[in-house]
């Protein structure tokens, strides 16, 4: 294979908090009529996995590349299957749910599942949008059910007005959300 820059074909997600900035700041394509949220840039997951939009192996997967030519794409004979980063724009025109992904040792506690850490690079905000990141000080784990039952989960974790061009990293097992009005790369 001769080595050459790959451009792959976005996987774009319905999501009821997308909005329209995939379109106006990169001048994406996404499905009309749909709340697009999310543009999958690359990915190499079960359901989902990136296409080469350009040169000699388009139509190809990531996975088929690196399988063929590990070497030459990755700089390893080695490289492990599935390929390790997702990465994604965000356009979070509202509020999005919290989520806390589970850390190596939870995973291995339950004997399932992929530890997450995440990071986002804030592309775009809006003056005063927030992100909600780990929890304040003191919550405990009765604070935190009472807060569950009474859907205030947010009011527990610290809020961070983001502004463009911040980077702020989520390790495993860290409670985060993202606020409306901000563009992220993840």
């Amino acid at each position: 294979m001769s080595v050459y820059p790959l451009v792959f074909r976005p996987i774009f997600k319905e999501r009821i908090w997308g909005g329209d900035a995939l379109r106006a700041v990169f001048g994406k394509n996404p499905p009309a009529g749909l709340a697009i949220g999310e543009s999958w840039e690359l990915a190499d997951l079960p359901g989902d996995k990136s296409t080469i939009a350009n040169g000699p192996d388009a139509g190809r997967t990531l996975a088929e590349v690196v399988r063929r030519e590990g070497r030459a794409v990755t700089g390893r004979d080695d490289f492990p299957s599935p390929f390790p980063l997702l990465v994604k724009f965000l356009d979070c025109a509202d509020v999005l749910s919290v989520q806390v992904h589970p850390d190596r040792e939870t995973c291995a506690r339950m004997g399932r599942g992929d530890f997450k850490t995440e990071c986002w690079y804030v592309i775009r905000a809006e003056t005063g949008a927030v992100i909600y990141k780990g929890l304040r000080p003191g919550v405990t784990r009765k604070g935190m059910e009472e807060a569950i039952a009474a859907g205030t989960v947010a009011d527990l974790l610290n809020k961070v007005t983001v502004r463009a061009g911040e980077c702020h990293y989520l390790p495993a097992g860290t409670p985060h959300a993202i606020g409306a009005g901000i563009l992220i790369a993840e």
